[in-house]
């Protein structure tokens, strides 16, 4: 017990347990095409998409925001029942859209 950093571990705890605004300015992206404005409202894109997922060229990425703890909860966030009538975590979620990408993709 010597060896911890009370002081430090006290900082940790009450900064994770607060709610801090944002460091800096948090701006949108200014340069972002909707599939909706490319020509052909995107099938072009959509069936590349398909291709590239058929193919095993795509890969995705789900970053979790920390743990769960603000939310009285001991899991992290993605873990997290947000209210949806389905009660599925964020992770179950969309672990089912890429699964459903996948389908759809073999079944081009």
């Amino acid at each position: 017990l010597r060896g911890l950093d009370l002081p430090w571990l006290r900082r940790m705890f009450e900064s994770s347990t607060s709610a801090q605004p944002p460091a800096g300015d948090i701006t949108p992206f200014e340069d972002i095409t909707c599939v909706e404005e490319l020509p052909a409202g995107g099938a072009e894109a959509h069936s590349e998409g398909l291709r590239l997922i058929a193919e095993g060229k795509v890969a995705a990425l789900l970053l979790a925001g920390g743990s769960g703890t603000r939310l009285g909860s001991a899991a992290p966030k993605g873990c997290y029942d947000i209210g949806m009538p389905s009660h599925k975590s964020l992770f179950q979620y969309h672990a089912e859209r890429l699964l459903g990408a996948r389908r759809l993709a073999a079944e081009r």
